[in-house]
């Protein structure tokens, strides 16, 4: 089983899956790959499990079509609960980061430890939190392993599909085109 991190602003997305925004149909397109997909699985961890259930501002909570997608995979085992704090290693590299860079990455840090403490993978559009840790890579070397991709990536559910198996193009040490 190779685990996955799915962001909350990807689950969140998808509830517009019907509507004409190219985010929520991707983001809604990826979650149904995650869960056709019988060796993925999601990753998470207590931070990420209480944005799920929290409401946003004019964003609400996740989908009812996420929740259905997740209540699945719990039940069929698919769910693990992985770290919630970020190492030693972790938080110096964190630490080490310009002002805004370390705000942009302690905003998406429990995605990190979660990968970190799994199989390494996100799904998440956040471009800014991606190029805080990619910056964060020199000071610890196991952020090269990420694997990064946005549900709007152009081949992100032909990954998914395959199983997000391991592709230098997702890595954090590619530049994204997204």
């Amino acid at each position: 089983m190779t685990y996955l991190v799915v962001d909350a602003q990807v689950q969140r997305e998808a509830a517009a899956h019907d509507a004409a925004s190219p985010n929520a149909l991707a983001c809604a397109l990826a979650l149904q790959a995650i869960a056709a997909h019988d060796g993925l699985g999601l990753a998470v961890n207590t931070r990420l499990l209480q944005e799920y259930g929290r409401a946003e501002p004019n964003r609400g909570f996740i989908s009812e079509f996420a929740a259905d997608v997740l209540a699945e995979m719990n039940t069929g085992d698919r769910v693990r609960a992985f770290a919630d704090e970020p190492d030693a290693p972790l938080a110096r590299a964190v630490n080490g980061l310009d002002q805004n860079e370390k705000a942009m990455a302690e905003k998406d840090l429990h995605l990190v430890v979660a990968a970190l403490a799994s199989d390494n993978r996100i799904l998440s559009h956040e471009k800014r939190a991606r190029r805080a840790f990619r910056k964060a890579m020199d000071a610890d070397a196991r952020l090269q392993a990420m694997r990064w991709i946005s549900p709007a990536e152009p081949n992100c559910n032909a990954w998914l599909t395959d199983g997000a198996p391991d592709k230098p193009a997702y890595q954090l040490t590619h530049d994204p085109r997204w």
